[in-house]
C-alpha cells in the first residue's frame, strides 16, 4: 500500500514504516534465489534438500532450498572442450535415492551426473533423441523417458550403452509433457498438437490419442486418487479425462483467462497452475472453484516442482530467479460445497479469485479493512 504523506515528508512514523517495509520485502526476497540465467528445467532431489536448476546460461545450478543458497555450479562454458554451445533444456533425479542428476542437453546427448561428489560425470549417452528434448520423465529405478520438439517419445534404460528401449513417434509437433503412473505402467504425453496419448511403456505401444482440442497442451496432474488426469492447455481450460478413458474429456474448468503452462496437484483435490502473466493460482477441482493467488513473477511461469515432503512449491520464469513458495496452509483449507455456498454469500467467484494466499506474502484490501473493523468494535466495547 502507498504512503499517506508525502513524497518527502520525512516523520519519525514514516521512517518506522519504511524500514517495516524493508524487512518485509527483505522475507520475500529470502523466498528467491538468482541464478545465472533464465532457467530452462527445475528438479527437486528426492533425498536431500536440493534443487536442480539448468539455464540458458549453460549451466546446471543446485539450490539447498531450506537454506535459499546455491551450493554447486557446472558451467558448461568452463567444463566443455568443443565449440558448440552446450546447454541442457530438461532434467529429473533418479528414483533410485542415490542423487542421480539426468540432464538432456541440447546437442540430443543425456549426461547422468553424481550430485554428491560434485557433479560428476558418471556417463554420457550420445543420440537419445533425434531433436532436442523438451521435456523428461524417469519411469523407475533403471528406466527414463524423453519427449522431444518432433513429437517421439523415447525411453532409455540408464545401464544401456547404445540402443534405446523403445521410440515410439507420438505427434507431428512437440511432446509438452510426460506423466508417468507406475502402477499401471502408463505415460501420458501432453502434446502441442492440442491431444493426450497414452504409452504402454511395457509394451512400448501408444495405446490411445485423445481427440484433437483447439488449443495446446502443456501440463498434466492426477486427482481423486489418479483415477481423473486434469490437462491444462494453452486457453486457460483445464479438461478432465476419466482414467482410461482418454478419447474424450468428461469435465472442464476454465478460471483464469491465460495459458496455463505448469500443473502440480497439491492435495487429491486441489492443484496449483502456473500462468502465462506470471501469476501462480490455486484451484479447487471437486468441486470447481478458484481459491486464489499463491504468488506471482513478472514474467510467464515456465517450471514448478513440489518438494518430496509437499511442503515446499518452486517456480521459474523468464526471469533469473527460482522463488520458493509454502504449501502447509493448503492442509488446512475447507473445499465443500457447503464451505463454498457459504462463501459465495460473502465473497463474488471475482474476488475470490484475485484474494492473495498466505504463501503470496501480499495483504488483501478485505483482510485491512476487516482489521480496522476489529478496531472499531473493541472501541465501542471499552
Amino acid at each position: 500500500m502507498s504512503s499517506l504523506g508525502g513524497k518527502h515528508s520525512g516523520s519519525h512514523d514514516e521512517e518506522t514504516d519504511s524500514a517495516t517495509n524493508k524487512k518485509q520485502r527483505k522475507k520475500v526476497l529470502s523466498n528467491t534465489v538468482k541464478v545465472s540465467g533464465v532457467p530452462t528445467d527445475i528438479s527437486f532431489a528426492l533425498s536431500d534438500d536440493i534443487i536442480a536448476v539448468s539455464t540458458y546460461s549453460r549451466t546446471i545450478e543446485l539450490i539447498n532450498h531450506v537454506a535459499r543458497e546455491k551450493v554447486f555450479t557446472l558451467d558448461f562454458g568452463i567444463e566443455s572442450n568443443s565449440d558448440n554451445d552446450l546447454l541442457c533444456r530438461t532434467l529429473d533425479f533418479s528414483l533410485d535415492g542415490s542423487d542421480r542428476l539426468i540432464a538432456a542437453m541440447n546437442d540430443c546427448s543425456v549426461v547422468l551426473y553424481d550430485v554428491e561428489y560434485g557433479m560428476k560425470e558418471v556417463r554420457k549417452i550420445p543420440g537419445v533423441s533425434g531433436a532436442p528434448a523438451n521435456c523428461m520423465t524417469v519411469l523407475d529405478e533403471n528406466l527414463f523417458a524423453i519427449g522431444d520438439d518432433c513429437g517421439s517419445v523415447y525411453i532409455w534404460d540408464e545401464r544401456s550403452k547404445e540402443n534405446e528401449v523403445a521410440r515410439m513417434d507420438v505427434s507431428s509437433e512437440s511432446i509438452n509433457k510426460l506423466f508417468m503412473d507406475q502402477d499401471s505402467d502408463t505415460l501420458l504425453c501432453a502434446l502441442a498438437e492440442g491431444k493426450l496419448a497414452s504409452v504402454k511403456v511395457r509394451m512400448s505401444k501408444v495405446v490411445s490419442t485423445s481427440q484433437e482440442y483447439d488449443h495446446a497442451f502443456n501440463c498434466i496432474g492426477t486427482y481423486r486418487q489418479r483415477t481423473k488426469v486434469a490437462v491444462g492447455d494453452d486457453d486457460g481450460h483445464i479438461y478432465f479425462f476419466d482414467w482410461n478413458k482418454f478419447h474424450y474429456h468428461n469435465d472442464m474448468f476454465k478460471g483464469h483467462k491465460e495459458s496455463i503452462n505448469a500443473m502440480i496437484p497439491i492435495t487429491d483435490g486441489i492443484g496449483v497452475l502456473g500462468y502465462e502473466d506470471g501469476s501462480i493460482r490455486a484451484a479447487s477441482f471437486f468441486p470447481h472453484k478458484s481459491l486464489g493467488v499463491v504468488g506471482k513473477h513478472d514474467t510467464p511461469i515456465e517450471h514448478m516442482d513440489i518438494s518430496p515432503d509437499g511442503h515446499t512449491l518452486a517456480t521459474s520464469a523468464h526471469g533469473e530467479l527460482v522463488c520458493f513458495w509454502d504449501m502447509d496452509y493448503f492442509q488446512y483449507m475447507t473445499t465443500s460445497k457447503k464451505e463454498s455456498r457459504k462463501k459465495k454469500r460473502s465473497k463474488s467467484a471475482m474476488d475470490i479469485a484475485k484474494r492473495n494466499l498466505p504463501s503470496s506474502n501480499e495483504q488483501n484490501s478485505s483482510d485491512f479493512f476487516s482489521g480496522l473493523n476489529a478496531s472499531d468494535d473493541e472501541e465501542d466495547k471499552d
